[in-house]
């Protein structure tokens, strides 16, 4: 199997979660990239959702179980609501879904950690296609389920939605997958845009403005404040970074502006993971 790469994209997420009064190196560095404005959140957006008739590999055993994986998350977690689970208990509680199932019957409450394995697990094995016919459309339902979940209850977390998303992939990835050559994260995050999550657009846009110059920047601002006033706290601390910013470099910025964001970066705040990529 090929290593999924991870691309430096995700790097800029684990930035855009520290608090909005770091600095960093990289937003230092001054680049003349006016002919690639906006090129992250247009490459992202440009993947086209693919549906195909056949897996790569045929596994009769591994198809079979990723079924079984799919009929309990069909009855289990895709019409509850995730928040509502148990927020104790891991995988390894259960040996099998046969025991699971026994003690659903019997009354127990599924984790939310585990409703969250599974759909990112099922993500996983529709996006690559290995075993079962890759099915975006199928992979983007479970993208919508846990853009749902994050939203509700886990708004701080992130970086542990994308990056959790993303990184299951790593490894997943046979010679004879279409994805082998082409194996370009910006494909996970358009399936994330699609599924809802204005964040994972927020991440996009955000790679630009540290990649371009001031006038692209100036053109990008609305739409990253568009997602900021949405609710998206990746947008809305990455606001406050950019004005302190500027203001920090003694240009003339809008001082009620920046008060503004900083202060719904204090009031909405983010949890940063730490991962090891």
């Amino acid at each position: 199997m090929k290593n999924f790469k991870i691309s430096l994209l995700l790097s800029a997420l684990l930035l855009a979660t520290s608090s909005y009064a770091e600095t960093t190196s990289k937003e230092d560095v001054e680049v003349n990239t006016r002919d690639q404005c906006g090129y992250y959140y247009r490459e992202a957006l440009s993947h086209p959702v693919i549906k195909r008739d056949a897996a790569v590999t045929i596994d009769k055993e591994a198809a079979d179980y990723i079924q079984l994986k799919r009929r309990f998350a069909d009855e289990y977690i895709m019409n509850a609501d995730i928040g509502d689970f148990s927020e104790t208990g891991s995988m390894s509680d259960y040996d099998s879904y046969a025991q699971m199932q026994d003690l659903i019957d019997r009354g127990h409450v599924i984790p939310q950690k585990v409703a969250v394995e599974e759909l990112i697990g099922l993500f996983g094995y529709y996006y690559l296609g290995e075993y079962v016919p890759k099915d975006d459309y199928q992979a983007i339902a479970y993208l919508e389920k846990l853009v749902e979940y994050y939203k509700q209850d886990r708004p701080e977390y992130v970086d542990e939605l994308i990056l959790g998303v993303a990184m299951s992939l790593d490894g997943g990835i046979s010679k004879a997958n279409p994805l082998w050559g082409n194996d370009d994260p910006t494909q996970v995050f358009n399936l994330l845009i699609k599924a809802g999550s204005i964040d994972t657009e927020a991440m996009m846009i955000d790679e630009d403005f540290d990649s371009s110059d001031a006038d692209c920047v100036k053109n990008m601002l609305p739409k990253i404040e568009a997602l900021a006033n949405q609710g998206s706290r990746l947008a809305i601390h990455r606001l406050a970074k950019h004005y302190k910013k500027l203001s920090a470099k003694g240009m003339e910025v809008n001082n009620e502006k920046m008060m503004y964001w900083q202060q719904k970066a204090e009031g909405n705040p983010l949890i940063g993971i730490k991962w090891s990529i």
